[in-house]
């Protein structure tokens, strides 16, 4: 019992475990409430529909990625690294500000080209003509996801966890709220507005978070250049990864609207969504781990203790709800409708790939907090290249349907990927214990 009870009070008193507590808490409701929407969203839209909502959706998130030029992850970096030291204080607020006009720069021009072409993308990228206004008007959301993502990034460098998860549940209600209604009453139309709406709420929050927390540091009156130089070759191979990693998404969805058609697109979409529910847990602790990572960068101990801790708990969750999906596929197909027939089977194999990912998710944060950086963007440009390879080969020469050859594809090479991944960040690190 005292053994227990010691384990029980080191829980408690850590940090890092209540910081991803309320990372994983915040998540849970959001993402929970925005799965059911989800799901509400593909029953009330059909396959077909929902597939072109999909695929604009996709769009968006991609050029937002773009457009945030790595900020999301660097911002965690850098403010984690500066809130070390009290001498470093006005450094975060250049910081900041430096972040802040990056993004918007990128962002506003990103989204001006989408606007200005927008028939050309729903024409002949998107293979959707008539919703050339419904790509002009998503276009907005590129600028607000790109800001959101930078406010993000600071805030875990805070390791705000607990404001940035009551956040987090506030926007899942918004979503599920907003999106019920409005598809209800406006159907195709209902979701995009609820999209719209929910970020907008969102970038809002993030922002008094933020201005609350440094509000109170003063800032010089001379601008620090260096803090800006350091961003940018911090950040351009971070950026990059994330531009390979969103593109390699885009094409996945024209190369199964060209080959399969929005269909197939609408039950691969259906799937991944399952993924991302399962991978919640991975995908919100990649901030608070790379917090951490950075803040005892220089404690190898400490460093590889969190490793190994964030390891298991991520291989523990996503096995779990892997194999509860995996069980239960059949159930969870029937809840999206007939049009969607063949889920099934694509979702069990969808689900496995998220403890491969859920794994990699923890390496790359670490990766990142040793400036691993281009290092870890030459594994991605792999990666993100010879699945599209796979997915051709297995589409044009097997019986196999396209999203069943995109799962496939994608589970065969995050196993080859991660293997790597794991056996290089070993070498590294002998090299340097060694140095």
């Amino acid at each position: 019992m005292k053994l227990v009870d010691q384990f029980k009070n080191r829980l408690l008193n850590s940090k890092l475990i209540n910081d991803s507590f309320w990372s994983i808490v915040g998540n849970l409701v959001g993402r929970g409430l925005g799965l059911v929407a989800g799901i509400y969203v593909a029953r009330q839209l059909g396959k077909d529909i929902y597939g072109e909502y999909s695929a604009i959706k996709n769009m968006v998130l991609f050029m937002s990625v773009i457009s945030n030029f790595g900020l999301g992850f660097t911002a965690t970096k850098f403010v984690a690294d500066y809130t070390k030291n009290s001498e470093h204080a006005h450094k975060l607020r250049w910081f900041i500000k430096y972040a802040n006009r990056i993004t918007l720069i990128f962002s506003v021009a990103v989204a001006f080209i989408i606007f200005i072409f927008s028939k050309y993308f729903a024409d002949n990228v998107l293979e959707v003509p008539h919703l050339e206004n419904t790509v002009k008007l998503l276009s907005i959301l590129i600028i607000i996801n790109s800001l959101t993502s930078t406010q993000i990034g600071i805030i875990s460098g805070f390791r705000k966890f607990r404001d940035l998860a009551k956040i987090n549940i506030i926007i899942g209600f918004v979503s599920f709220i907003s999106t019920i209604v409005l598809v209800y009453y406006l159907n195709f139309l209902g979701a995009i507005y609820a999209l719209i709406i929910t970020q907008l709420i969102n970038a809002l929050l993030n922002y008094l978070l933020v201005y609350n927390t440094t509000s109170h540091i003063k800032l010089e009156i001379s601008s620090d250049k260096s803090i800006l130089k350091n961003i940018v070759s911090y950040s351009t191979p971070v950026a990059l990864q994330d531009i390979i990693r969103s593109l390699s998404g885009f094409i996945m969805t024209v190369l199964l609207i060209k080959f399969s058609g929005h269909s197939e697109l609408g039950i691969y979409n259906a799937a991944i969504q399952w993924n991302s529910a399962i991978l919640f847990i991975p995908g919100i602790l990649r901030n608070v781990i790379l917090s951490y990572f950075s803040y005892y960068n220089d404690d190898a101990y400490s460093h590889n203790r969190i490793l190994n801790i964030t390891i298991l708990i991520n291989v523990i969750v996503t096995s779990c709800l892997s194999l509860g999906v995996f069980l239960f596929g059949d159930f969870i197909s029937n809840f999206y409708g007939k049009s969607f027939s063949g889920l099934s089977v694509i979702l069990t194999i969808s689900v496995f790939n998220t403890i491969f990912s859920s794994v990699n998710n923890v390496f790359e944060q670490a990766y990142l907090s040793k400036s691993l950086n281009w290092q870890m963007f030459l594994i991605r440009l792999f990666r993100e290249i010879t699945i599209l390879i796979l997915f051709i080969l297995l589409v044009n020469y097997t019986i196999f349907s396209g999203a069943y050859s995109m799962v496939i594809a994608i589970l065969l090479i995050s196993v080859i990927t991660l293997s790597f991944t794991i056996y290089y960040y070993r070498i590294h690190s002998k090299k340097v214990e060694i140095s």
